[in-house]
């Protein structure tokens, strides 16, 4: 599904990584056309930039708005996506579209799953080396099933080249975080949570 895209910031790159790398996601484009709504007799117009269709959920029209650059900005940016969203939506399905969704930086960026897209897009999570899902699965079932990313990385004495085992463990439901975080980190918690998909 390799295409090309453009995009004028590098959230919006991102997003089209987990679009991409995303096996539900049957095609996605970039729109060139503003989008407008209104809210009661005010009408508002501006970009959505993305639009893709789902295998289960139809076609979808897709908001990554541009990071803020100040905590306070950051704020109001929040309060307009709660306040508009609903009437957004109901003026996408109008349109002739099934859902609006909205992407901000911590559901694009958060936790492994944009790692894991990178990883996927390269193929490097397509063949996992058997000898490093044998040593993940050893060394989570000896820590009782939880166990802090930087101890995996040392016991299974892998370092971050166990990275691309376990964050496809974590994209297929084998493991999962225990709290999710934007970034993972040594100190991010692992747990086994159930068979692979």
């Amino acid at each position: 599904m390799r295409q090309l895209i453009p995009y004028s910031y590098l959230l919006a790159r991102d997003a089209i990584l987990l679009l991409e790398a995303d096996a539900d996601v049957l095609t996605f484009a970039a729109r060139t056309s503003l989008f407008a709504w209104s809210v009661g007799f005010t009408r508002y117009v501006r970009k959505i930039p993305f639009e893709y269709t789902h295998r289960h959920h139809g076609k979808i029209l897709l908001d990554v708005p541009q990071p803020p650059r100040t905590k306070k900005a950051m704020a109001s940016q929040l309060n307009r996506e709660i306040e508009y969203a609903d009437d957004i939506e109901w003026q996408a399905m109008a349109a002739g579209f099934s859902g609006y969704e909205n992407w901000n930086e911590t559901r694009i960026r958060g936790g492994y799953r944009l790692k894991n897209a990178e990883l996927i897009i390269t193929r490097q999570a397509v063949e996992l080396n058997e000898d490093h899902v044998v040593a993940l699965r050893f060394v989570m079932r000896q820590a009782q099933g939880i166990a802090e990313l930087g101890y995996i990385r040392a016991a299974t004495n892998l370092g971050a080249a166990i990275d691309p085992t376990l964050f496809s463990f974590l994209a297929r439901g084998e493991l999962r975080l225990v709290h999710p975080v934007l970034k993972l980190d040594e100190n991010a918690l692992i747990l086994i949570s159930g068979e692979p998909k």
